[in-house]
């Protein structure tokens, strides 16, 4: 069985209970007493429900003539606009603690979510979503980390090499 336990703490691995975890990290790639394997990269791009744009945007600027959603702090957005040109300082749109928050409120076109990449993937396929532009910028990577990624328990190897599979499927797919 998996137990899924979504906390922002790190998982020491102290307890017996944890035997590998999934972190992220937009500057880490390594942390102490463990060992760690990239899954995939983090890169950040703009989603909005088609209903509330219904003109096209022309230039990055005009996204801030929307609400902005943000998640922990206004930081992405001013990244991404300063990567796409943009130097207007942005100083409004709500700010949400968690992603998932942030993704149900661009779904119900609340405003304009910044996003990773690989969580809208299917809302973009399926048209809940539109991306305004394909301007992202990178933010990090997901990584699985454990004691030892060389000694895991039969189960905790199987999921390993799962999820692996999966992303390396989902990769291939979107190089396509």
């Amino acid at each position: 069985d998996i137990v899924l336990d979504t906390d922002c703490r790190l998982v020491e691995f102290r307890t017996g209970q944890a035997v590998i975890a999934i972190r992220h990290s937009a500057v880490k790639t390594e942390w102490p007493r463990v060992h760690s394997r990239q899954l995939t990269a983090s890169n950040m791009v703009p989603v909005v429900a088609p209903h509330l744009m219904s003109t096209p945007c022309h230039d990055p600027s005009d996204l801030l003539k929307f609400p902005l959603l943000h998640e922990e702090s206004r930081d992405l957005w001013q990244n991404w606009l300063a990567a796409a040109g943009v130097t207007e300082s942005i100083q409004k749109g709500t700010v949400f603690t968690d992603g998932g928050l942030v993704l149900q409120a661009a779904l119900q076109g609340e405003g304009i979510a910044l996003m990773d990449d690989f969580f809208v993937r299917q809302h973009l396929a399926d048209g809940r979503l539109i991306q305004p532009f394909e301007h992202s910028i990178p933010h990090g990577a997901y990584w699985l980390v454990a004691r030892n990624l060389n000694h895991l328990p039969d189960t905790a190897a199987a999921f390993v090499q799962w999820i692996v599979k999966l992303l390396d499927g989902v990769e291939t797919a979107n190089q396509c």
